[in-house]
């Protein structure tokens, strides 16, 4: 990962509560919570950075408001890949269906606009996440879900 800042801005504080975290419940919000509850979006970048096959899998649990803020962590990931590293096809793949399950409901017309403009970048930037057309397919299948689902709002 190239390392650069965040290009989408949340305010420091309040951070995410747990009822955010888990608005209805379950293991998997509560695991999100352990994971993230807390943290400051650097913080949360850096763990993700650290683990990335691990952790993105969390920003699927999170309740709507907590995946909001903490949304500009996959942007600044998925924007700052390594064309190089052949685990960012993998990873970028996976945050588009993670990003893709999060848009069940309603949201906000500004995180609708952040998505909308991460799924375009994605898009026109295939090769930075695999070199191979077969793998480029794959990550354009995720954020191309993701792009069908915002239509929808």
């Amino acid at each position: 990962m190239e390392p650069f800042g965040f290009t989408l801005s949340r305010p420091a504080s309040p951070l995410p509560t747990e009822d955010e975290f888990c608005p209805r419940g379950g293991r998997a919000s509560f695991a999100a919570w352990n994971c993230f509850g807390t943290l400051s979006l650097e913080e949360a970048y850096q763990l993700l950075l650290g683990d990335p096959v691990t952790i993105e899998e969390q920003f699927a649990h999170m309740g709507p408001v907590a995946f909001d803020y903490y949304f500009p962590v996959i942007d600044r990931y998925i924007r700052g890949v390594d064309p190089r590293d052949p685990e960012d096809s993998r990873e970028a793949r996976s945050l588009g269906y993670t990003v893709a399950v999060q848009l069940v409901d309603t949201i906000d017309p500004r995180l609708n606009a952040e998505i909308s403009d991460l799924v375009s970048h994605v898009l026109t930037h295939l090769s930075d996440y695999a070199p191979h057309k077969t793998a480029q397919r794959k990550v354009a299948g995720a954020w191309k879900r993701v792009e069908k689902k915002l239509r929808r709002y």
